[in-house]
């Protein structure tokens, strides 16, 4: 699974009559899930930028007691509140981030920093990645 951030150029398609998503950020994405290995969650440094904002922002608002004002997150109520519970949730739960360094993403000019994602509950997972890119045999358990 590969996440990336960022506003996508969306369009109604005349014959499905559904939403059709493309451009530069759809395309980033796709290239940044093709880095991840089954059961790695890669994610792209404008994601990372992102939700270390969203968190410092919720964290902000709960050192001063409030609800705070939604406009950090959106105009619409519902979506503030359900974006304050998920980054509640991610915080509660925990996560690491491991830099996988620079990356070559096809259609892409330049070169982007791709990181590997890992909630604490599945850090496990680092380490049997790390061998599998020094080319290390990983035991699997009986």
């Amino acid at each position: 699974m590969g996440i990336h951030f960022g506003e996508a150029v969306n369009e109604m398609d005349p014959v499905t009559r559904r939403m059709d998503y493309f451009g530069p950020m759809v395309n980033k994405a796709s290239r940044i899930s093709a880095v991840a290995d089954g059961g790695q969650i890669t994610v792209s440094s404008d994601f990372i930028s992102e939700v270390q904002r969203c968190l410092e922002t919720s964290q902000d608002t709960d050192r001063n007691g409030s609800t705070g004002s939604d406009d950090a997150f959106d105009d619409d109520q519902s979506l503030a509140a359900a974006i304050r519970r998920d980054l509640r949730s991610l915080s509660s739960q925990g996560f690491e981030v491991k830099e996988m360094g620079e990356r070559k993403l096809k259609g892409l000019e330049n070169p982007e920093v791709v990181y590997s994602l890992y909630p604490h509950a599945l850090i496990g997972r680092a380490e049997q990645h790390q061998q599998h890119d020094r080319g290390i045999e990983v035991e699997k358990p009986a």
